[in-house]
Formats: C-alpha cells, structure tokens, sequence
C-alpha cells in the first residue's frame, strides 16, 4: 500500500538571495518513525495590528501597515515604516502599535532595515521600548544607550523584559541613526511583540 503525506514548509531567505530547492517524492509502504514535526511559529500579536508614530514617511515601499505586515526584509514595494528625516541624530520620534486588547507580552523583536547598500539604516542609537494600558502612563521596559547592533545590520535584534500586560507597545528613540547621506532617521522592515509561552 502506497502512503502520501502533504506538508507545508516555509523558509525565509535574506534579500537578493538565490537558492535552488529541489523536492523529490518517495513511495514509503509504512509511515516514516518518529513524531511529526512541522516548522516553528513565534507569536507575533502586532500582525496587522494598527499603527501610530510622531512623523512618517509615506510612499516609495514606507507606511505604518508597513512595519506589521510580517514582511521581515525591506523589499522594493514595502520597505518597511520610517519617520520623516533629519539632518542631525538628536531628535524624537517614536512608533507605536495598538494589539486592541490588553495582551501579556514580554518580547519585542526589531527587524532592521535591509534593502541593499542600506542594511541598518535608521536603526537608533538611544531609545526606549515602552508598554501601557492607556497611552498616558507608559512603563519602561527595554533602555537602550549608544546601541550598537553590529555592521552592517541585517538580523532581527531582540529585546526581552519581564512579562506584563499591556495594550500599546511603543519605540520611542531620542538618537537616531544615519540613513547613508540623507540624514537621520527611526527605520524598521518589521516590528514583532510576542509573550511568554503558554503554562503547561
């Protein structure tokens, strides 16, 4: 007797990659031992959540849906979400998402800016991420000082703080990074907020 078994895997690549998959099928008369396994998904509670920020540069692949569309990379029609430009770093701007509801969370991942000759642009030097129940009274819950993510960035930059539970999660830089020769700036591909696993 002829087994099939139909699976989904999906990988991510870095931009501009080129890799070659080549799947072949194979007649099994028994199922294969072991357990099934199939890929490992983060929780990510700011998918397609709503979006707010101090300024935002819209056009050319940027917006607010932008920075949550689980798009990871900064790909030509969706770079990723940027705050308008300044010619000096010492400036504020922050970005904020709504998960419309209160949600315990405890992680924040950032996905720098990786577009080609760009890799880390706009990612802060100085900033703060920040949680809050009504959006008067926030609680500091990463401070970040002279952070250097290492050059040129290109990975997902990690941030994990004791879990609590909040309805907005904002990055808030008070130094921003270079965007190349056009000025300072607050850049993202992606922003992720996920919780702590579920008790057993």
């Amino acid at each position: 007797r002829v087994m099939s078994h139909l699976f989904a895997e999906r990988y991510e690549l870095p931009p501009y990659s080129v890799m070659l998959v080549i799947v072949t099928p194979v007649e099994l008369d028994s199922p294969a031992p072991g357990p099934s396994m199939g890929p490992v998904k983060q929780d990510n509670y700011a998918a397609e959540k709503p979006v707010a920020a101090s300024t935002t540069l819209v056009g050319s692949g940027w917006g607010t849906d932008r920075l949550v569309d689980e798009i990871r990379h900064s790909l030509p029609d969706t770079l990723g979400w940027s705050s308008d430009l300044h010619s000096n770093p010492d400036h504020i701007e922050w970005v904020q998402v709504d998960l419309e509801e209160q949600t315990t969370v405890n992680t924040v991942r950032l996905y720098p800016r990786d577009d080609r000759h760009h890799e880390g642009a706009g990612f802060p030097v100085d900033f703060q991420i920040q949680g809050a129940i009504t959006m008067d009274a926030w609680t500091d819950l990463a401070t970040l000082t002279g952070y250097e993510p290492g050059e040129p960035a290109r990975q997902v930059q990690t941030f994990t703080f004791p879990a609590g539970t909040y309805r907005y999660i904002r990055v808030i830089a008070t130094r921003l990074g270079a965007v190349g020769d056009d000025g300072y700036a607050l850049q993202f591909a992606e922003l992720e907020i996920g919780g702590p696993p579920p008790a057993p």
